[in-house]
């Protein structure tokens, strides 16, 4: 893989002594820093010379020998609108972005394999026997005249897979939604389990992994017990959302990351509620989140979450994006409080009518300073929602991933605004029939791609940029029947090129007080093209 330097001479001869030392010398660096990024992800592509890799990062052979399509994007960008709009009279198109250069995206990867399912029923079969669940005896109505691979085919499904990048333990931490319905329908389960599985770098499974301090083995089902017995349907753990803490151990004052888990769940005398499960802490015990500040509603789900590096021993999670709603709550109590408390009576209502389309989809992750212009002082987050949509081009509903972006001023206690949102989104995946039987895309009617999480998104530093190019790590669930992976590049161009414009408009702009109207705004255009999809 080295570049000749006799070449480079004979090109150049008739350059000047001082260009050609020059030339050598940045040869030389570029050379080293290829051989050393070469022996780590094998060959990057040619376009990465002279780049250097993190050794603790995800990148791997695998994907840097995809072949990467490019994804029309386009969305709806609020940051250089004049403080004078009313954003109760302006159109979407006033708003309309498009940048149809910047991203490009890998084919799905899929995840696990058909014998997962059988893995897990015996898993459950065990765990009933021994006394220590009761309520899983849900998992096995079945007729005594079917057989278990009719069972396992037309009754259990895995779906809603997320996970995340551990650096010091070179894995992924990945969670599966595990539904058993005696119904044949994995939108009416009897029951629902959160199944846990460790991979390598190429997404390999690793079975029979333990963590340090640790008595749990991997692959296991989330072992937290199911308190309610009071039904026979939609007990267990619903819609895992995984998102990494990385946050300084107050003893050795080192840097530790942990992967965190939010659920929603049935409880006794609630409907249902949300909950946080951090294994490296207590793996037998979750936490309920709760407020005093405001009424909860009877059915709580679709929380998004993230963390704010400024607020290490809390969870941030977007409870509704019209009008805008984030709760910052406890790790150690569960006891959340709204960050805009104005809000308050928007939530209440609320609850009495929709609250738009978008919905929580995967964890928010923060962007990089060294892309935000600096005279804004704001910090960004990163997401991907979900929404559902009634007369999705022919079909008669479908449910689609959208970019969002997030920012607040930089001190603690800023209000947080909704930025960018994306049309609705696919990354050039047809997905896979929702009814196989109906052999036509058109004729199925619904149509299930649906954004888990941000597993990782890593950067690769150039002897030109402090950030160059990007690979971003997302998990996406088909037809609530399959899991996949897909690996994205460009999507820090993409946000370079969102907060590329006037700083002085964006400034004016960020001192308004129409946040909760920009939001409902970004939440209405999201999928006002959804008919010409």
């Amino acid at each position: 893989n080295r570049i000749p330097v006799w070449k480079f001479i004979l090109l150049h001869e008739h350059i000047q002594l001082s260009h050609f030392l020059f030339g050598s010398v940045l040869l030389v660096v570029t050379v080293d820093i290829w051989e050393q990024s070469s022996s780590r992800i094998d060959a990057p592509p040619s376009n990465w010379l002279g780049t250097s890799i993190s050794q603790s990062s995800p990148f791997s052979k695998l994907m840097l020998e995809q072949k990467y399509s490019q994804v029309q994007l386009s969305g709806y960008s609020i940051i250089e609108n004049s403080p004078d709009l009313d954003y109760k009279t302006l159109e979407c198109k006033d708003s309309y972005f498009e940048d149809n250069s910047s991203v490009r995206s890998s084919s799905p990867l899929r995840i696990g394999n058909s014998n997962d399912v059988k893995r897990v029923r015996d898993s459950v079969l065990e765990l009933l026997r021994s006394g220590k669940d009761d309520t899983l005896k849900n998992c096995f109505q079945d007729k005594e005249d079917e057989t278990e691979e009719y069972i396992l085919e037309k009754k259990w499904y895995k779906f809603c897979g997320g996970s995340v990048w551990l650096d010091k333990f070179q894995v992924h931490y990945y969670t599966n939604r595990i539904v058993y319905s005696n119904f044949s329908r994995a939108d009416k389960p009897n029951m629902s389990l959160v199944y846990i599985q460790i991979f390598d770098k190429n997404w390999n499974e690793i079975e029979g992994y333990k963590f340090d301090n640790s008595d749990i083995t991997y692959p296991c089902i989330l072992p937290i017990k199911n308190t309610v017995v009071s039904s026979s349907k939609n007990l267990g753990i619903e819609d895992p959302r995984i998102l990494l803490r990385t946050f300084q151990n107050e003893t050795t004052r080192q840097m530790e990351q942990e992967p965190v888990i939010v659920y929603n769940s049935k409880h006794e005398g609630i409907k249902r509620r949300v909950f946080v499960y951090r294994p490296f802490q207590n793996a037998h015990s979750d936490i309920m989140l709760k407020s005093n500040s405001f009424k909860l509603r009877n059915t709580e789900k679709n929380w998004a979450p993230f963390f704010d590096t400024d607020n290490p021993k809390d969870i941030f999670l977007i409870y509704q994006f019209s009008p805008l709603a984030i709760l910052r709550c406890s790790l150690d109590t569960g006891n959340c409080e709204l960050t805009d408390k104005s809000l308050s009576d928007e939530i209440n209502a609320a609850t009495k009518s929709k609250m738009g389309s978008l919905r929580g989809g995967s964890n928010l992750i923060e962007v990089p300073p060294a892309i935000v212009p600096k005279e804004l002082n704001r910090k960004f987050w990163l997401g991907l929602a979900r929404s559902t949509n009634r007369k999705t081009g022919c079909l008669k509903v479908g449910y689609r991933p959208h970019i969002v972006m997030l920012s607040k001023p930089k001190h603690k206690n800023g209000r947080f605004r909704f930025d960018y949102v994306s049309s609705l989104l696919d990354f050039s995946i047809t997905p896979e029939l929702w009814d196989p039987r109906k052999n036509d895309f058109c004729k199925d009617g619904k149509s299930v791609l649906i954004p888990n999480s941000i597993d990782s998104w890593n950067f690769v530093k150039s002897r030109f940029e402090e950030l160059g190019h990007d690979l971003m790590t997302i998990t996406l669930s088909q037809a609530d029947r399959y899991n996949d992976v897909i690996f994205v590049r460009g999507m820090l161009d993409h946000l370079r090129a969102v907060l590329k414009g006037d700083v002085r408009k964006m400034r004016d702009h960020f001192q308004q007080e129409k946040s909760e109207e920009q939001s409902i705004y970004l939440s209405k255009c999201s999928n006002s093209l959804s008919d010409k999809y």
